[in-house]
């Protein structure tokens, strides 16, 4: 019977923190995410979208991405597009809230750079996020990948 005991508590400790990246996820009311290119020419430089309670929305302004103070003039966009969209809210890595707000050099060489942006319980917080990987922490590149996956979708 002793045996049962360890098992039963990592079943309990899983099913807890499975519980708590669920609240975690449900805890944010926007994201953000884009890209940015410097020396680039073209509508497609730069692309921002915005995800909220079941809707997808472009930013009409393009506007190179800079942070908290970032302006937007969002439009909705068909929910056939929101349908084809990854889960963001699910993949978003948590262990960005309280870490620097930029991860490598965004742009620093013309590779680009990603702009990601949450509203999560009435606070903002925001990131420039390195298109290069050579800087990234590893834990950072799936969600990297999962953005860039889902601008690659939009138009």
């Amino acid at each position: 019977m002793k045996a049962l005991t360890p098992l039963c508590f990592l079943t309990v400790l899983m099913a807890m923190s499975s519980c708590a990246k669920e609240d975690l996820s449900a805890s944010i009311d926007t994201i953000i995410f884009g890209h940015f290119y410097g020396k680039c020419v073209g509508e497609e430089c730069i692309e921002t979208y915005k995800l909220e309670q079941n809707k997808l929305f472009e930013d009409l302004l393009d506007r190179y991405a800079g942070g908290d103070h970032q302006n937007f003039a969002f439009s909705q966009l068909p929910d056939s597009l929101y349908d084809k969209m990854p889960d963001l809210f699910q993949s978003f890595p948590f262990q960005l809230i309280g870490k620097d707000n930029i991860f490598g050099m965004p742009d620093a060489g013309d590779w680009g750079g990603i702009y990601v942006q949450i509203r999560q319980k009435g606070k903002t917080y925001w990131w420039l996020i390195d298109k290069a990987e050579d800087d990234l922490p590893v834990w950072l590149l799936p969600f990297k990948h999962e953005i860039e996956a889902a601008i690659e979708l939009l138009p």
